[in-house]
């Protein structure tokens, strides 16, 4: 799999091909949500380092409330009918 995109611009088409997708289509979504709740406690434990509080709380809360609004903004979608395709 190639990580670089093939493309010069951003409408060129081959951005598109399966061969510039990092992760399997089949678990992008997990891929996704994987890297977005590792992305929150690595923000959280830099803001609480810069705060001289203890690096594994902030991680750890900044994760479990990134979680929870990830599954509200989940559920208002589904009460919308907005599915991501």
């Amino acid at each position: 799999m190639n990580i670089f995109f093939m493309g010069e611009e951003l409408g060129s088409p081959e951005l598109l091909q399966e061969s510039n997708i990092v992760v399997a289509e089949q678990y992008l979504d997990k891929g996704v949500m994987l890297i977005g709740v590792l992305t929150l406690g690595i923000m959280g434990a830099l803001a609480s380092y810069a705060g001289g509080v203890s690096i594994w709380r902030g991680s750890v809360r900044v994760m479990i409330w990134g979680i929870v609004a990830m599954l509200f903004s989940a559920w208002i979608g589904s009460l919308f009918n907005v599915a991501v395709t």
